[in-house]
Parts: structure tokens; sequence; C-alpha cells
């Protein structure tokens, strides 16, 4: 299993070992009650039961219960918030800038944002200052 390289693999390569014959050994941790001490699978049946084992497309693998959970009324009183991130927000628009005449502009605007800005994901993810001129130095005005 040469090809297998992800960060966790679902099973350890160092129990796996290729038969003779083709098929494919895993070493258990333990031995069973049986006396059982590795299953041989051929290497469809290895791939089909690693697929078998990946979860569905939007499926949360992680569940809280009790008072973590979502629907719990005292969920805010233990789950601390952070606090809002000064980069999420944008810069006042300038005098004569089309967000102020439009009226966008306003304190209201400036609250706190559903979503993060495009600028600040593109930041956050390449580590890049896009809302500062590299010319001026000054904000920029999209």
């Amino acid at each position: 299993m040469e090809g297998l390289h992800i960060t966790r693999p679902p099973i350890a390569q160092d129990r796996l070992a290729e038969r003779s014959d083709g098929t494919l050994e895993l070493e258990l941790k333990s031995v069973w009650k049986d006396g059982t001490r590795a299953i041989v699978f051929s290497p469809e049946d290895l791939v089909l039961r690693l697929v078998a084992a990946i979860p569905p497309p939007r499926w949360h693998m992680l569940r809280y219960f009790g008072i973590l959970s979502s629907h719990s009324r005292l969920r805010k009183q233990v789950v601390p918030r952070s606090p809002p991130d000064p980069g999420a927000f944008r810069p006042p628009p300038a005098i004569g800038d089309q967000l102020e005449l439009a009226g966008l502009g306003d304190a209201d605007d400036r609250a706190r944002p559903g979503r993060n800005r495009w600028a600040w994901l593109l930041g956050h993810v390449f580590r890049a200052d896009l809302e500062t001129c590299e010319r001026c130095g000054g904000p920029m005005r999209w």
C-alpha cells in the first residue's frame, strides 16, 4: 500500500502486509477471544471496506449532547464567545465615495457583519494584506 498517503490513515500501515498470494493481511492490535490474530483481505475487498468507512458529504462527525448541544438553553452560559475580529470591519467610506452617496456607509452598516469579507478571507488564507494600498499605505477602497 505504497500509494496511500494521508495525514492519518484509517489503517496503520505497519500492521498491513502483502502476502505471497497477493492478498493483504491486517494484523490486529490485540488477539480476539477466538484466537484470531489477523484478517486476510483481497485488495478489492479492503478498498470496499475503506470506502464504506467514509462518511457522506456534509455529515457531522462530532456530536454534542446535553448542555453543549446547539439546542440547549444553557449553552450560551457555558460556551464562551470570541471577541469580534477587528480585521473583519471595513474602513469608513471616503468623502464623495459611492458608498457614502448611496447611504451604505452609515454607522449601522459598520456593525459586525454576518459574514467575513472576501478581502479578510483572502488575507487570512494567503497572509496577504488586501486592505492596505501598496503605494500610499492608506485603506483600499473597493
